[in-house]
């Protein structure tokens, strides 16, 4: 969920046993910042301030809605829940409140295209700290061991390390996210592609990838796939959009298994 970095992600799935097919996966921007004239005999013109009044953004919103994703006729939209803090902070930061406020016009919106009949589909909130500790296993434990730490620490020092070590482990979260759904892709035994639009996505993902450090360093990709790669920005909120959404579809099938195996099943070593 963000305002100018909006992630999306669109999945089919089948009714028989196959892979999950990823339709749709974009990180747009739902408003972005004006840009000048490249003439230059508007350059000393005063650019017109973003705005993010309520009436500005509640536009974006349905628009965002109407244009983009309810023509995938989804049944579930899945919304990422969001925070009011971050990592413990006592203040609530100004594009914290923004993208709160975006967040609630979408639910207004889709409550109320729902009542009027015009969409006939489910709304689910996903906490974002429930998905990462279940596909990335011992992340639970890493951070109850720095939390530990901080408070083994002294008192002059225990913010301040509690705020680094809070930093260091979403930036460690943050990159095994994004490896993770780098494996999906490369290997492609968790989730197919059913859009050439996706394939090219997927591939500037990977190349993208391969370009960080500590990626595998291959072949220089083409200058097309270059301005493609550069164009994609970050990749956590495309991998953040990705994993929720097959959380939620293996949660929905762990329902599933436990209403008709039993929950033991389901605490079996290779259940996931």
């Amino acid at each position: 969920m963000g305002i100018r970095n909006l992630a999306y992600c669109v999945l089919d799935v089948p009714t028989d046993s196959s892979l999950p097919k990823l339709v749709a996966w974009k990180r747009i921007a739902v408003s972005s910042a004006p840009v000048p004239n490249n003439d230059k005999s508007e350059l000393a013109a005063k650019v017109e301030k973003e705005s993010f009044e309520p009436p500005v953004l509640s536009a974006a919103a349905f628009k965002l809605l109407r244009k983009t994703l309810l023509p995938h006729n989804p049944t579930h939209i899945l919304i990422e829940r969001q925070r009011f803090r971050s990592m413990g902070s006592p203040k609530i930061l100004e594009w914290t409140v923004r993208v709160n406020m975006l967040e609630s016009m979408i639910y207004a919106i889709l409550l109320t295209l729902r009542e009027e009949g015009a969409w006939n589909g489910t709304v689910v909130p996903i906490a974002p700290g429930k998905v990462g500790p279940f596909w990335l296993e011992g992340e639970e434990d890493t951070a109850a061991l720095e939390e530990a730490e901080t408070r083994e620490s002294s008192p002059s020092s225990k913010v301040k390390t509690k705020t680094r070590n809070a930093k260091l482990a979403k930036a460690l979260n943050k990159g095994a996210k994004i490896d993770l759904v780098r494996n999906w892709l490369a290997v492609g035994d968790r989730v197919g592609v059913d859009s050439a639009n996706v394939e090219a996505l997927v591939k500037a993902y990977l190349d993208k990838w391969d370009k960080k450090p500590g990626g595998v360093k291959g072949k220089r990709p083409p200058k097309d796939a270059v301005a493609t790669i550069e164009k994609m920005g970050k990749l956590d909120d495309l991998a953040d959009s990705l994993l929720q959404g097959m959380a939620f579809i293996q949660w929905d099938e762990n329902k599933r298994i436990a209403r008709e195996e039993g929950i033991s099943t389901l605490l079996e070593p290779t259940a996931k």
